[in-house]
């Protein structure tokens, strides 16, 4: 998560983000299909693409990629946020660059158990910081590979 920022699911599905001082960021349907994924801390994220409530702006168009992909870059997305378009790519199972504007904004890594870190931050403003937030809780860091998914379809 974005340092300090958390994201919570209610039963009901809906994820709000929160920010350091506890203001809402953010908030979308996750619709979750057991307890196990409502209790999963780190990641609240579904493919296809939806809209996120963003209180104070209006909403962004998340887009995480396809839902049954063969490849990896299939995964890579976008989120569109206040007329500015930001792309999600993975590069590898637990990497994934945020850019604008062909520059990178942000850098991620997902460690053991998929808890992700920022490794880079160039944010230029607070609508980065939100979008870096929403890759964190709502996209989610790296995919698998097309071997990986295969192995989990068994």
């Amino acid at each position: 998560m974005y340092p300090g920022w958390t994201a919570k699911v209610s039963r009901e599905g809906v994820v709000v983000l929160t920010d350091t001082s506890g203001e809402v960021r953010a908030r979308w349907s996750h619709s979750p299909n057991s307890d196990a994924q409502i209790a999963q801390a780190s990641r609240f994220h579904r493919t296809g693409r939806y809209e996120v409530e963003v209180p104070g702006i209006g909403s962004a168009v998340v887009d995480n990629g396809r839902s049954k992909p063969r490849r990896r870059h299939h995964f890579d997305g976008f989120i569109e946020l206040v007329g500015r378009r930001y792309e999600v790519v993975h590069l590898s199972r637990r990497r994934t660059e945020l850019r604008r504007d062909a520059s990178l904004v942000a850098r991620f890594r997902s460690g053991r158990g998929g808890r992700a870190h920022l490794l880079e931050d160039r944010a230029r403003d607070e609508t980065d910081r939100l979008v870096m937030g929403l890759v964190l809780a709502a996209v989610g860091v790296g995919r698998p590979g097309w071997l990986e998914m295969q192995l989990e379809g068994l």
